[in-house]
């Protein structure tokens, strides 16, 4: 007698909306020639290509675009200078010059039952002074991790949010703990960036001068459901 496949149906996916495919081109890429996967599947309104992020108890952050994936692979092009911007492009294969080429892989996701939020308990919200403390949180932590860590940010109210999961390690424990920050209003940027000679902090759309540390921005076109600051 054959046995039936396991059911999917302990795991839920929170879909949170990514404000452009660039943004998940940059949070899949290690900026090191090698990337996580995106994924695609079919909706009741079209194609959506996805990112999957945390898990939180049983529900996985998926970070989200609505369209379609006109191949299996992007090559996303590093904005290293004011003239060579980030971009990415859907190709048939890859270049004999090395590149950050992510693929694109399809999957069917209506065994996975969709979450509104998160529940009770099951994380802590944790608010940091301002800005330059979360970003040097999060460089800090890439620096003992050796790789390039995000921060994401989204709009509320009159104000921007920068936030992430789990940026001090000497408080992780059991239940995952978002801390965010406030700052004043900024226009999507794709990285933030810490002056280590100045001991300043800013935001940039480029990266690869080496005065510099720096740290992913993530922007997203609308808030986590459960943050509830007030």
């Amino acid at each position: 007698m054959s046995h039936m496949p396991k059911s999917s149906r302990g795991k839920s996916i929170l879909y949170v909306r990514a404000a452009s495919l660039n943004d998940l081109c940059r949070y899949c890429s290690r900026f090191d020639f090698t990337s996580d996967n995106l994924f695609v599947t079919d909706g009741s309104s079209g194609a959506r290509v996805m990112a999957f992020g945390e898990s939180i108890g049983k529900t996985t952050i998926a970070y989200y675009v609505d369209m379609d994936a006109r191949s299996r692979l992007i090559k996303y092009t590093l904005p290293t200078s004011a003239q060579g911007s980030e971009r990415y492009s859907f190709v048939s294969n890859a270049e004999e010059q090395p590149g950050n080429y992510l693929n694109v892989i399809g999957i069917d996701m209506h065994r996975f039952g969709k979450a509104k939020s998160l529940k009770s308990g099951e994380i802590s919200i944790v608010m940091m002074s301002d800005a330059p403390s979360i970003i040097n949180a999060v460089i800090k932590k890439s620096m003992r991790n050796e790789m390039l860590l995000h921060l994401y940010s989204f709009k509320y109210k009159d104000r921007t949010v920068l936030c992430g999961f789990d940026l001090v390690d000497e408080l992780v424990d059991d239940t995952r703990i978002f801390y965010y920050a406030f700052s004043k209003p900024i226009e999507q940027p794709c990285f933030a960036r810490y002056d280590y000679i100045n001991d300043k902090v800013d935001f940039t759309n480029t990266v690869g001068e080496h005065s510099y540390m720096y740290t992913k921005i993530i922007n997203l076109a609308e808030q986590f459901p459960f943050f509830r600051p007030e």
